[in-house]
């Protein structure tokens, strides 16, 4: 429940702070949240394999250090085409660590 809610705050929050950093408008920031949406749909099945072949605790350890850096990425933010390779590389590395941690669970 606790990461719904901080996804939920995410995504709006995240939209305004990459507006206001980048000058860019709310309509283009919300269309790169999208495209990076939909370009991570995939990931859960390449990451399912490697969760079974390496075990969750690597994946979550390198899924926790990646989006780190790309919150850290943030920070760098003066143009559309970073907020866009940031929020991907952000919501890449945010699905892992929830699908890893289900793999935890159940050991």
């Amino acid at each position: 429940m606790v990461d719904s809610v901080v996804n939920g705050l995410f995504v709006p929050l995240s939209m305004l702070y990459l507006s206001a950093s980048s000058g860019t408008s709310l309509v283009q920031v919300g269309t790169l949240l999208s495209v990076a949406g939909l370009l991570s749909l995939p990931l859960p099945l390449w990451i399912g394999g490697l969760v079974d072949r390496l075990g969750p605790k690597p994946i979550v350890l390198v899924a926790q250090l990646l989006q780190a850096a790309g919150f850290l990425g943030y920070l760098m933010v003066r143009s559309s085409g970073r907020n866009a390779a940031g929020v991907h590389r952000r919501q890449q590395a945010g699905s892992t660590p929830r699908l890893s941690m289900a793999g935890m669970a159940r050991r």
